[in-house]
């Protein structure tokens, strides 16, 4: 059976520390504890300066997921994946992937590489300290 891991990243090959500001998911796929895919997934409004700002906007304005394209955006790239392994996310971020069936790990790693030899043991370790309070 073959499951799909989203790790959120802004170069491939670090862990992004905030789920909100990554610019782009590694899905990972992996067939009987084995990876057998890669896939780096750019998301479209990467560096674009205007997002920064609605960002910034919308947290003096009750941190919901709501009101934010960018944000809503990022949720479509994941539709596909089982889990998602980050390095920090806030509470509204988790309920919202835990709604669509996409169980979230937060880790200590920062390499990629790291983690995806934590995968392959299938032992991740969640810290939920990693969850932001807003």
């Amino acid at each position: 059976m073959s499951i799909k891991i989203a790790i959120p990243t802004n170069d491939g090959k670090t862990i992004s520390r905030h789920f909100g500001q990554a610019r782009a998911f590694l899905i990972v796929t992996l067939d009987n504890g084995e990876i057998t895919g890669q896939e780096l997934r750019q998301l479209p409004d990467a560096g674009d300066h205007e997002h920064h700002h609605h960002h910034d906007h919308d947290h003096q304005h009750g941190h919901g997921m709501g009101g934010n394209p960018a944000h809503m955006a990022k949720f479509e790239y994941l539709t596909d994946c089982q889990f998602l392994i980050g390095g920090g996310m806030g509470q509204p971020a988790v309920q919202r992937l835990n709604s669509m069936g996409v169980q979230v790990a937060l880790t200590d790693h920062k390499n990629i590489d790291d983690l995806l030899a934590e995968v392959r043991t299938g032992q991740v370790k969640h810290n939920p300290q990693r969850v932001h309070s807003h």
